[in-house]
């Protein structure tokens, strides 16, 4: 499906034909292999350049847990503090971008009909918001800048691609790639870690057990893809009634995760959100919001499950 050929074109190839230059270059794109061990079978198997690439994080949404835009901004914009280096890729939604890019939408100008894919670069220095070749969305066109880097270059720009993505099932199908030229962080995504926002009101926990199946599945071919864990999202005041309500949700959880639900919890507050759409992107790279530092917490602890606190030292 993704290189486009019918089931005789790929049966050949597995009989040993050698796949047209294009098709090839894909194939070594999607499998990170190296070009010279596909067509001999001599030398390395993986490319060297792609064997260190950015952690790829999938912020998982739908009613397997909602508030996932925020979350991804959120979690960029504080990794992005530490010094790390971020890139966004939203899901066709577009609250990312809303959140991430309100002072840069306009309704003249507007990129149209995009033949390559390009990206944003935010105020923080550190933070890119990606856009897929696909989109047609309002921004300034000045603002823009081509998204051609090679693997080397990927990897030293980003540490981490966030992906927020908008849906239950097919956790890894960032919206429409399979309609498009192969992209540059396709395989990041297809090695990417899970990670669940839930909402103990709100959230389905069948959602949760649809999303461990599609990584297992994902992981049949892609074997560093992995759930990574899930976190609360407390979003009201609870009374007595929903506080047992809580629980009890937050059990149910533990029972299918375990070990992989996070203890950090992540409080609601409304201080974010009292701000003009234009006012928030300032905010949002504000270490003086409660809403910051709450996330600051589990950006931590996120840092410490992949081993990562000394990485920014080194650099």
């Amino acid at each position: 499906e993704k290189l486009g050929v019918g089931k005789s074109a790929l049966t050949a190839y597995i009989q040993g034909r050698i796949p047209p230059p294009a098709k090839l270059i894909e194939i070594a794109k999607l499998t990170e292999c190296n070009l010279n061990w596909l067509l001999t079978g001599e030398g390395t198997r993986k490319n060297s350049l792609q064997t260190e690439r950015p952690h790829g994080i999938i912020i998982q949404g739908s009613k397997g847990g909602t508030g996932t835009s925020m979350s991804a901004v959120l979690i960029a914009a504080n990794l992005a503090l530490r010094g790390y280096g971020v890139l966004i890729a939203a899901d066709e939604l577009h609250t990312c971008a809303d959140l991430l890019l309100a002072n840069h939408v306009t309704k003249s100008d507007s990129i149209k009909n995009l033949t390559g894919e390009l990206y944003i670069p935010t105020r923080h220095k550190n933070l890119d918001f990606f856009i897929p070749s696909y989109w047609k969305y309002d921004y300034r066109r000045e603002l823009t800048k081509t998204f051609d880097f090679d693997y080397s270059e990927m990897n030293r720009r980003y540490q981490f691609v966030i992906f927020d993505v908008q849906r239950m099932v097919q956790t890894y199908d960032y919206p429409y790639y399979s309609l498009t030229k192969t992209s540059i962080i396709e395989p990041i995504l297809r090695n990417a870690q899970v990670l669940m926002t839930y909402q103990p009101r709100d959230s389905f926990i069948k959602a949760v057990e649809w999303t461990l199946e599609c990584v297992k599945l994902q992981q049949r071919i892609y074997p560093k893809a992995d759930f990574f864990g899930a976190f609360i999202i407390n979003r009201w005041k609870p009374t007595k009634r929903e506080k047992l309500n809580f629980i009890e949700a937050v059990n149910e959880l533990k029972e299918i995760i375990g070990s992989k639900l996070f203890e950090t919890e992540i409080e609601h507050h409304k201080e974010l959100f009292n701000y003009s759409s234009k006012e928030f992107e300032a905010k949002l790279f504000s270490r003086k919001t409660k809403l910051f530092q709450n996330y600051s917490l589990l950006v931590d602890e996120i840092l410490q499950k992949l081993s990562m606190e000394r990485e920014v030292e080194k650099r």
